[in-house]
This record gives C-alpha cells, sequence and structure tokens, in this order.
C-alpha cells in the first residue's frame, strides 16, 4: 500500500545578482512599502525618504502613525508649554509633551526646526511604546535594541536622521511590546483595534503573525463510486490516518476490507471502500473524532459529510515513473481493477516479458467483496510497479497501457482505460552510492541516509537486508525504507546495542543502489554516529474494535512507537468503560488476553486486547479505553500521559428491563440497562398484569415520570394496589411492556417483555466498580474513593471499612464515593498496610442504600475489594542504627524492595563531619536498612537527598502502580541518629579454648545476654564460628520494656531458623543463655555473636572468681577476655568493656596480618589508654599471648566483666 504515495519533488532554482546598493535600497522600498500600505507613512519618493528630518517632521510622524489627527494637534495647542514653536507643528508638538513622548530641549523649548538625530528619534518611539520618559532617553540604545528597534551593537550616535532611516524603526516599532499593558500587546495589536488597519494587512505587512491553522478536517471529497479524499489542515498521524475504523460510511464504521492511504503531502488520505455504491447516491461519510495531528498535539472532531457518489470519467494513466533502472511505477487518475498479468504492457513497443519483467505488484486496495480470484486479480489498485531482472537502458522511453477490459483497468463505475502511451525517463547514474548521515537513538532506532534511492527487498544487494547493517557484532532486528523514501532506511537494534554517545555503523558493501552500483567494490563501509537519549513519550495513535463477536471482542490499540511488551500486555495498564461510565474489563476481570501483533508478548507498536466471552460481544453504542503506564524501549524509558480513548460500537443488542416497588408504597420504578428513545417515555407502551395474570392497560390515573434515559417511574394510584409476588386479581404484580426501543432502534427484546415487580430489597444491588477503588492520603487524612453502579443516597460508615478501619466521614457525589480517615491511628494503620489493605462491608448491609431503598451489595471476607491504585506515597517515620554499621529508616508504608540497588543513594549518613559510605541497602516491608562500609562511632546525620530519589511504594496494586516517597523539609534536613550501643552479649567456654573436646563428646559454647534489647525493631545480629559466619534478622518485639531473657529469647529463635546453623548445631538454652552444641564431635570451636557485623572475634571471657559471690577481701576481680580469631580485613574495630558500671568503647586499629597475639596486645594498650577503664582496672598482656587480662585496682563487690566486638 506504500507504493499508492506519491512522493512529489519540486525543484527551483533561482539565480539573482544584485549590488550592495540595490539589495539594500530594496530592503527599505520594502519597508517603506509596508508602512504606506498600512497608511502609516505618506509621501515616500526617493527625494522625499533621503531628505533629513528636524525635530518637528520626526516627531508628527510618529505622532501621525499612532492614529492621532490634525484635529487632535488643534485641541492640545491651548496647553502647549513650548514658547519656541509657531504654525503647524505648534499642535502636534503640544499633543506630543501631553502623551509624553517628548519633554522639549527645556521647559519651555522645542528646537522644532533643529536637526533631528537618531538618539531623540529613537526616544521619541520608545516613549510612544509606552517606556519611562526619563529612562527612554538615558537608556535608549540598551532600551531600543531590547525592544527591538534596532540591531544589536547600536549605539544611536548618528546625527544626521533621514525619513528612510526613520521607517525602518517605525515598522520595527509595530511588532514591538506596549508597556504597561496586560494582556500584553503589540503595537500593530493596539493600532488594529484602533481600525488604523486590519489584522490581514497586518499579516500581509509581517508585523502580525497569522494566526496557527487549528488541526482539522477541511474537506471530505467523493472521488468515484467508492473513493473519498479525506483532507487535513495539517500534517496528520499516519497510523490515525490510514486507520480505516475512523470511517463511517452511513452508520457502519470501516474495517479491514477497506483502505484509507496517506499521501505525500502528509495531510491527504484516500480512503478506498470495499463497497462501490450507487451512481449518484447521497450518503453521509463520517471521520471519526480523535484522529491525532502528526506531532500528537491535537485531534479532531467528528465531521459528517454528506456526499453525491457518481464517477462519469474514464480513468487515464496520471504518470509513469522509473526508480533506478529495474523497477517502472504506473500511476493511475484513479482505483482500477488489475490483473497480476504482463498483457498488453510494452516499453517502447516491446512487451515488458521480452524485457525481463521479473515481478508485478500494485498497491491492493480491496477487491470489493470478490473472493476467489486473488492469484490472478490484484483487486482495485492506483498503481501498478514492474521489477526487472535486468537494467533497461537509460534514456527517454514509452509505457503503453493497453485497452481496460472486464477485470483488468476498470474503474469501479465500469469504465475501462483506452490504450495509452505515456513518455518517462530513466537516468544514468554511475558511481557508488554515499551514506550521507546516520542518525540515531538509544532506544535503539537508526536511520541512514543514502543520496539516492537504492535498490529496495532483502535480497544480498537490498537495502532492506538486516544482515547489511551491525553495530558491533549485532545485526538490526528490521530494516526497512522510511514513510515515503527509498533512499532512507529505518533500522531496529535492541535498545541495549545503540549506546548513549559515540557508536559505530557497519554498512555492508554489497547494498546496491537503484541502478546497481554496489556501496564500495572492497570494503564494508563503517560510519560513526552519535546517540542521544530518546525522550519523546509514547502516544496511542488510534484505538478500534477489531472483532466483535461472543467468543471474545478483539480491541487493537495502536501506539506511535514501539513499546515494552511487559507494558503492552499488562492487564493492569487497561481499563474500558461503558458509555454509562460502568467499568466492563480491567486488570481485575473482563480480559482474557493481551498479545501483540505476531501474537506474543514482546515489544511492539500494535496490541490486540482480547475480551471475555462474558462481556463479549460489545452491545453499547460507545466505549472508552482508558491506557496509562505504557513505556517505550528506550534507554531511559519514557512513560505514556493517560489517554482515553473512544471505541464507537454499532449497537444491535436489544435493551433488556426489570422493575421494582421502591420503598414509597405503589412507586415502581422501571430500569433498562441501556439509554433507551423517547418510546420509553409513551404510556401506551405500557401495562400491568394482575397477581391473576389479567393483563390491564395503564389507567389514566398512573403517572409516568422520566428518571434519568434508562429509568421511568410510575405512581400508581390508591385504588390499585402493587403487591410483588401477588397472585390475587386486582393485585398490580407484573407489568408487560411493548413497543419500546433503545436509542439505537433496537425493540426490546423479543419486541415484548413481561416482568415481575419485585420489592426494593430483592431488586439488583448496587455493586462497588473494584477497578475504581483508590487510596490516597495528605498530612491531614487518608481517602478512598470508589465508583457504585447506582447513585447511593446513605452511605452507613459503621457498614463499610477500608484496612479494618472504619470511615470518620464519608462524602457520595455522584456515582463516586469518597470514605476520609482523620484519626491519626487508622491513618497509620492504612498506611502500614500498603497494598494489601482492602474494602470490606459488614456481613448484610442495611443501611448503606439508593434513594428508592436498594442495599448494596455485600463486600464480606472472601469478597472484600483489593486496592486498584494506591497512590499513598512512603513517608519517613523514624530512623535508627540497629548496629554501629547499619541505619534502619522506618517508613509510614510498606516500600519497592525489588530495587534495593537503586536505593543507596537515596540517603546520605553523615558522622564526625564526614559523609559514610553506603554499601548496600536491604528492605523489610516498611524498613530500609543502610549498611554502612565503617562503623559508626558517634551519632549521625541521615538526610534525604531529594534529587536521588529511587524510593517508591510496591506495585503490587491492581494497576501496579508505584508511588515515589516526597522528602520532607525534616528528610531534607536531616534526622539525627545516635551511635548504635548494641546488645551486649558476654561468651563462656564451657570446654578450655584451643584444646580438643573429650572424644565423642561434642564442644557445647554458651553466649549469655547480659543487657537487654533497648528496641523493638528488626535488627542484624552475626553468627561466626570461624568457619560459618551468618547474618540473621531478629525482631527485638517489645523488648525496650523486656528483660535480657527477652533479648536471649528473640536472639535464639532467630538463629536456630537459619538453616546453615542447624545443620552443624543443636540451638538450645534457657533464659539469658543461648547454647550451641556441635551435632557432631568437630573438635573445640569458638562462637561469637557480632551484632556489629565486624571480624575479630574476643570471646572466652572468664572470671578468676565465682561470678556473683564476693571476692575475697585484699582479691581484685580478675577477667580473663581471649583472642580466638584473627582480624580478616584491614581497619578499624571497636571493643566495648562494660561491668554494670562502666560502659566504654575503644577503638582498635588492626591489619589483616595481625596474628591474634598481637590483636590482643593492640586491644590491652586501648583499653589502657582510656582514663575511665584505667581509673577501674588495671589491664595487661603477656607477650605472645592472645589473653588480655582485666584485674580491679580496689575491690569491691563481684562484677561482671564482658569485652563485645561492636
Amino acid at each position: 500500500m506504500r507504493n499508492f504515495k506519491k512522493v512529489v519533488a519540486l525543484v527551483l532554482a533561482v539565480a539573482l545578482t544584485m549590488s550592495t546598493f540595490t539589495v539594500a535600497f530594496a530592503a527599505e522600498s520594502t519597508t517603506v512599502t509596508k508602512l504606506s500600505d498600512l497608511g502609516l507613512l505618506l509621501n515616500t519618493t526617493d527625494a522625499e525618504l533621503g531628505t533629513e528630518l528636524t525635530r518637528e517632521i520626526g516627531l508628527t510622524m510618529i505622532l501621525k502613525s499612532l492614529g492621532y489627527t490634525q484635529a487632535d494637534a488643534d485641541a492640545a495647542v491651548a496647553t502647549s508649554p513650548f514658547t519656541d514653536v509657531k504654525g503647524w507643528s505648534a499642535g502636534w508638538a503640544a499633543l506630543a509633551f501631553s502623551k509624553g513622548i517628548t519633554v522639549g530641549t527645556s521647559a519651555t523649548t522645542f528646537a522644532p526646526a533643529a536637526k533631528l538625530t537618531e538618539k531623540e528619534f529613537v526616544a521619541f518611539q520608545l516613549r510612544a511604546l509606552g517606556y519611562d520618559t526619563t529612562l527612554a532617553w538615558d537608556n535608549a540604545a540598551t532600551l531600543a535594541v531590547s525592544a527591538g528597534l534596532v540591531p544589536t551593537g547600536a549605539t544611536l550616535e548618528a546625527t544626521t536622521y533621514t525619513k528612510s532611516n526613520a521607517a525602518e524603526v517605525m515598522y520595527a516599532a509595530l511588532k514591538a511590546t506596549v508597556q504597561g499593558v496586560t494582556p500584553a500587546v503589540t503595537l500593530a495589536d493596539q493600532l488594529i483595534a484602533k481600525g488604523l488597519f486590519t489584522a490581514a494587512q497586518a499579516i500581509a505587512a509581517g508585523v502580525k503573525a497569522e494566526a496557527p491553522i487549528a488541526f482539522a478536517v477541511e474537506s471530505v471529497t467523493a472521488l468515484n463510486l467508492n473513493t473519498v479524499k479525506v483532507v487535513f489542515t495539517q500534517p496528520v498521524s499516519e497510523n490515525n490516518a490510514e486507520n480505516t475504523a475512523n470511517y463511517k460510511i452511513g452508520t457502519s464504521s470501516l474495517g479491514t476490507a477497506d483502505a484509507a492511504v496517506l499521501q505525500a503531502d502528509g495531510k491527504t488520505v484516500i480512503v478506498i471502500m470495499n463497497t462501490r455504491l450507487d451512481q449518484g447516491k447521497k450518503e453521509y461519510f463520517t471521520v471519526n473524532a480523535g484522529i491525532l495531528s502528526k506531532d500528537g498535539k491535537a485531534t479532531t472532531s467528528k465531521v459528517e459529510t454528506e456526499l453525491t457518489f457518481a464517477d462519469v470519467t474514464i480513468p487515464t494513466v496520471a504518470s509513469v515513473t522509473a526508480t533506478g533502472n529495474k523497477k517502472v511505477t504506473v500511476m493511475f487518475s484513479e482505483p482500477v481493477d488489475i490483473s497480476l498479468s504482463y498483457a498488453g504492457l510494452k516499453i517502447d513497443g516491446v512487451a515488458v516479458t521480452s524485457l525481463g519483467a521479473s515481478n508485478i505488484t500494485t498497491n491492493n486496495l480491496g477487491s470489493l467483496g470478490t473472493t476467489g480470484d486473488e492469484a490472478t486479480d490484484a483487486g482495485y489498485a492506483q498503481s501498478l510497479e514492474i521489477t526487472f531482472g535486468s537494467a533497461l537502458t537509460a534514456g527517454s522511453h514509452t509505457f503503453t497501457v493497453p485497452a481496460g477490459e472486464t477485470g483488468n483497468f476498470e474503474d469501479t463505475a465500469g469504465f475501462r482505460t483506452v490504450e495509452t502511451s505515456t513518455s518517462f525517463t530513466i537516468e544514468s547514474v554511475t558511481g557508488a552510492p554515499t551514506i550521507t548521515s546516520v542518525t540515531g537513538e538509544t532506544n535503539g532506532i537508526v536511520y541512514v541516509q543514502f543520496n539516492r534511492d537504492m535498490e529496495s527487498g532483502t535480497g544480498i544487494n537490498g537495502a532492506e537486508l538486516t544482515s547489511n547493517y551491525k553495530i558491533g557484532a549485532t545485526n538490526a532486528t528490521t530494516a526497512a525504507f522510511d514513510t515515503g523514501s527509498k533512499s532512507k532506511v529505518k533500522l531496529t537494534f535492541a535498545s541495549s546495542t545503540v549506546a548513549k554517545g559515540a557508536n559505530v555503523l557497519t554498512v555492508d558493501k554489497d547494498i546496491k543502489d537503484a541502478f546497481g552500483n554496489s556501496v564500495h567494490a572492497d570494503d564494508d563501509q563503517r560510519v560513526a554516529f552519535t546517540a542521544g537519549d530518546d525522550a519523546v513519550k509514547p502516544l496511542v495513535d488510534s484505538v478500534s474494535l477489531s472483532s466483535n463477536v461472543a467468543g471474545g471482542a478483539k480491541i487493537t490499540v495502536k501506539f506511535s512507537e514501539t513499546v515494552n511488551g511487559a507494558y503492552g500486555t499488562n492487564f493492569a495498564n487497561y481499563k474500558l468503560k461503558d458509555v454509562d461510565g460502568n467499568t466492563i474489563a480491567s486488570s481485575t476481570s473482563g480480559i482474557a488476553s493481551i498479545l501483540n501483533s505476531t501474537n506474543g508478548v514482546g515489544n511492539d507498536d500494535t496490541f490486540i486486547i482480547t475480551l471475555t466471552t462474558g462481556v463479549s460481544p460489545l452491545a453499547k453504542p460507545s466505549y472508552t479505553l482508558e491506557v496509562k503506564n505504557i513505556v517505550d524501549v528506550a534507554a531511559t524509558p519514557n512513560k505514556i500521559d493517560t489517554v482515553t480513548k473512544t471505541i464507537t460500537v454499532a449497537d444491535t443488542v436489544a435493551p433488556t428491563v426489570t422493575a421494582y416497588e421502591t420503598t414509597t408504597a405503589n412507586k415502581v420504578r422501571v430500569k433498562f440497562n441501556e439509554a433507551m428513545s423517547a418510546t420509553m417515555l409513551e404510556k401506551a407502551n405500557y401495562f400491568y398484569v394482575e397477581g391473576d395474570g389479567t393483563i390491564v392497560a395503564l389507567p389514566s390515573s398512573v403517572a409516568l415520570s422520566q428518571i434519568d434515559n434508562k429509568t421511568i417511574e410510575l405512581t400508581f394510584p390508591g385504588s390499585l394496589t402493587v403487591t410483588p409476588g401477588s397472585v390475587a386479581d386486582l393485585i398490580v404484580a407484573g407489568l408487560r411492556i411493548v413497543g419500546v426501543r433503545d436509542v439505537a432502534g433496537n425493540l426490546i427484546a423479543g419486541g415484548a417483555a413481561d416482568i415481575a415487580i419485585t420489592t426494593a430489597a430483592a431488586a439488583t444491588k448496587p455493586t462497588i466498580d473494584g477497578s475504581t477503588v483508590k487510596v490516597q492520603a495528605d498530612s491531614s487524612k487518608v481517602w478512598v474513593t470508589f465508583d457504585t453502579s447506582e447513585i447511593l443516597s446513605v452511605v452507613d460508615v459503621a457498614e463499610i471499612t477500608f484496612g479494618g478501619q472504619t470511615p470518620d466521614t464519608r462524602l457520595i457525589s455522584g456515582k463516586t464515593v469518597t470514605l476520609n480517615f482523620t484519626n491519626t491511628g487508622k491513618m497509620d494503620a492504612i498506611k502500614l498496610l500498603g497494598n494489601t489493605a482492602t474494602l470490606a462491608t459488614v456481613v448484610a448491609v442495611a443501611n448503606t442504600m439508593t434513594a428508592e431503598g436498594i442495599p448494596m451489595a455485600s463486600y464480606f471476607a472472601g469478597a472484600a475489594l483489593a486496592v486498584e491504585e494506591n497512590a499513598v506515597a512512603p513517608a519517613v517515620v523514624s530512623v535508627a542504627s540497629p548496629s554501629t554499621t547499619t541505619v534502619a529508616i522506618t517508613f509510614s508504608a510498606p516500600i519497592d524492595g525489588t530495587i534495593t540497588g537503586l536505593y543507596t543513594n537515596d540517603f546520605t549518613v553523615e558522622s564526625n563531619g564526614a559523609l559514610k559510605t553506603v554499601s548496600s541497602a536491604s528492605v523489610a516491608s516498611n524498613v530500609l536498612t543502610l549498611t554502612l562500609s565503617t562503623p559508626l562511632t558517634a551519632e549521625a546525620i541521615i538526610k534525604a537527598i531529594e534529587s536521588n530519589i529511587s524510593i517508591q511504594s510496591p506495585a503490587t496494586d491492581g494497576a501496579e502502580t508505584a508511588t515515589l516517597y516526597v522528602p520532607s523539609s525534616t528528610d531534607k534536613a536531616g534526622r539525627t541518629v545516635a551511635a548504635n550501643a548494641g546488645v551486649t552479649l558476654a561468651a563462656t567456654v564451657e570446654t578450655t579454648p584451643g584444646v580438643a573436646a573429650t572424644l565423642g563428646t561434642a564442644g557445647v559454647e554458651t553466649i549469655t545476654v547480659t543487657t537487654k534489647s533497648t528496641t523493638d525493631e528488626f535488627k542484624t545480629v552475626q553468627f561466626t564460628d570461624g568457619t560459618i559466619t551468618v547474618d540473621v534478622l531478629v525482631d527485638f518485639e517489645d523488648d525496650t520494656a523486656g528483660t535480657t531473657d527477652d533479648t536471649a529469647a528473640d536472639i535464639r529463635t532467630a538463629i536456630a531458623a537459619n538453616a546453615a546453623i542447624t545443620a552443624v548445631y543443636t540451638v538450645g538454652g534457657a533464659a539469658s543463655a543461648i547454647t550451641f552444641t556441635q551435632i557432631a564431635n568437630t573438635g573445640d570451636v569458638s562462637i561469637a555473636i557480632d551484632d556489629a557485623n565486624l571480624t575479630t572475634a574476643i570471646i572466652g571471657v572468664a572470671a578468676n572468681t565465682t561470678p556473683g559471690v564476693a571476692a575475697t577481701a585484699g582479691n581484685a576481680e580478675v577477667a580473663t577476655a581471649t583472642v580466638t580469631a584473627a582480624p580478616t580485613a584491614t581497619g578499624n574495630i571497636v571493643v566495648r568493656l562494660t561491668d554494670g558500671t562502666i560502659t566504654q568503647d575503644v577503638t582498635v586499629a588492626v591489619l589483616v596480618t595481625d596474628t591474634t597475639a598481637t590483636t590482643a596486645a593492640k586491644i590491652q594498650a586501648a583499653l589502657t589508654a582510656n582514663a575511665t577503664i584505667n581509673a577501674a582496672y588495671n589491664v595487661t598482656n603477656a607477650g605472645g599471648s592472645a589473653d588480655v587480662v582485666i584485674t580491679q585496682r580496689v575491690p569491691f563487690s563481684n562484677v561482671t566483666i564482658t569485652v563485645t566486638r561492636q
């Protein structure tokens, strides 16, 4: 079909040889002429234009150009302050003074006859534009350049000034903005408003921009019996223009059997219908609303045009052109039926088959319903293309098309071509074609521009063969000529192939141009190009109902570019609603599948939504499809703006009806399932049915009133009793409805409907549209909105909950209900649930109802509705330091744990004036834990970096939307967190360290918790035994109010749940002890638990006197800490000494080469250097020993001394 587009090239060569003087004079003359045409400049002879101006003449020129008259000047004479102005100019000088355009040369003089300088005239003109009188003189040059009166760099130093010079400034002033006027206008606009000239004259003179032409349908014309030409005012989207679903003939939408082809001008579309109309037939042709302009910024309104279809013209050959020397294209004046036959086609009188014709194709536009002849009939087409196996000779030729016959060269009216010979030329082109440019973007799209038309097709020499193009070792995935071109090739690569910045494209040397010349005789061509990011958002070009069958209606969505298949096939990105606003299909129901144009799930620009049988076929007259969250395939993906498109459906489905008695006795509501015609209001179409089956026409005493376009209400008089379910005579129990039609003209099902009247309670209950449940929040409240199928008059907040919380208030607006939660506890609970919060009701809804008393359906327990869209942004609640190398940030709501790699730079951690390096990030529900590469030794400030924020809520709601965390001013200023004190753990060794356990006896270690946890959050604790090193996450529950036993139990539970540990150890213990027993005897072990995730283990703490028993008088308490593992990394470690009174941290610098003895010596030196420790204890280390011995300086009651790694 692309061959149907004609490209017309017009080359105009104009040679002008003019002197510098002539050009300058012409410019002046043009300006003068334009001012003269506008009536703003008189006396424009050459002599007049060259005359030097005086002050009185220059000033008067400006005043007259502003529309002032001699009468205005005469009226001002009496107010003149100038004593030196007499005669004709006295009034003009006085008028200029009153308008602030001149202040004279003194308080009483004007110097009318003095020569006018350039600065004086420009100052007059600036004041006429509203500039301050003083500034217009003092800053004349600067203001004049800014206003566009003179070119940049002008100094206004000319002391002689001609009328021609002044004309240039006057003309420029018309385009300048008048000061002090709101809204802003130009001087030309003001003069148009005064009536000095028209807007059209101003546009012609170039002082007013021509109003932009709105994008619209300009014309619709019938060309013959089945062809319509549609012209738009601006270039139109190709995908939209060529989508036949955008056009209708009569009431029928065009379909895939029809064709629409955008022409080379980008604004004209030829629409060819698969059905011919009768000669002289009048019919409405519709161009649907919503067709996009090429730039995607505007859409058309619906246009219906009554056309007369007629064809009394014989089809002719419009043109014959050669592409290269192996292809000839014949264009006809209108579509004709073309047989796939070479018969009668000749060049220079010789049959094309004798000249090597190898292929014949057309732009098939349909076969007018004929099927079965595809092998011999190309169908109706406007172009015929013949390809030759060998080159035709260069020069002038004639192409002969034979006289038409039935089925060949015959138009839709039956008129046939006459034998015609048309001249055409084949150029002689030699030499290799060149690549003039290569451009590309990181989305993988690359364009190659050759200097001439290239060989089409995917043969070895074809410009459309993907393997002829490479970036690195990667072939293009697609290659095709760009629309309307045979010299520009559009390539597609995987987006990861095209890097931002420098790239090199290799073009195969064997590609040939249309004349058979190769790109290069010997070498492939390597072309460097720079790729930028694709920053253009994808658009929805068209949405059409491609199939509307009971087995599954299909909706085709066409995008403006290739989009990511994972998003294009995501149910959550589409929502279909009927004309009444009810959701028909969404992520929760109604969609059976979404596939791309090749029935896959990969990247594509076209996706087909197949609806379930439950909602197919679509029966309402129109629907809307919302499309959102789709992203393209750019390296940095661009997301589509949410858009809603209308789908028009031919309504052929009969309406249905129900009836119920309202809560007011004898009032019956009759509800149809769709919008109805005026027949709904005709009382003669209704009968009532008595309980015994008797059918009675409605008496005149029954009032009929319209509720909406689908509902009426019948009010029966007191003489008739309405009783649903009654079987008695004379009691109204049902209705018969006949002759009622919907707006599309469909008669009620069966032509008549007998329906029982039900009670309001038994009527169809209004429901909640689950696809509309949305939760939002601000600082003062959380609110949940949803739509119901019917308007509710009462919403009882005691009957409905969200996230288990009862609303504080509610609001009803039409079918939309808003539940408000203002209680802080409720708000926090809902936020913390995130996407797991559900909308639920009590078991039996009784008070939430419509005005007619129909209660809403129940959504209890398993029927509760999930959140479709969660727009609640996470907010920081608190920060803490679970350990010296971790910072935990707690949010108000769960955060996305799938992209933690992006979170390491969302916050900075600053301590002691330096920024800490965040090595990794992890998420547990609503807690973000940042792991630091070095420990905190002092308080830290945690700041959110707004420009780096990636933290978002999980995209696990129905719409799969994620809401970005927006830092508060407090978050950005920084929150302070104290250095972590940790959980103090004392290790005791049950067997002698370094000595093998008795054969057959497993090694046992016990860790004793000596201080309780001071947090109720999650903390990371590290278990190590020299071989196993495992981090476990401990939930300390409410240990801030607990005991050491509680803390030990929490740690014991977390460690016992770890498979790596329990494969080697049995974990037990009671109270504050955590005992590890080897499952198999593997010799003595040393076990440490490290809540700071450092590397050097200091365990084996033992008291030389019995713990808890007072020391003997004169004997100091002694404890020994044994270093049982050497450092595994170079850096600082923090060692803590605590005895129940003293708690002191010391920093020890260790090397990976340190032995246990060296480490012990360094620890001893650091402890001794601490004044607080040194005042109470003597710390020693025997040379070469791994023991650090800590002795009380003065004996006092027994203490437990613990040295731990922090």
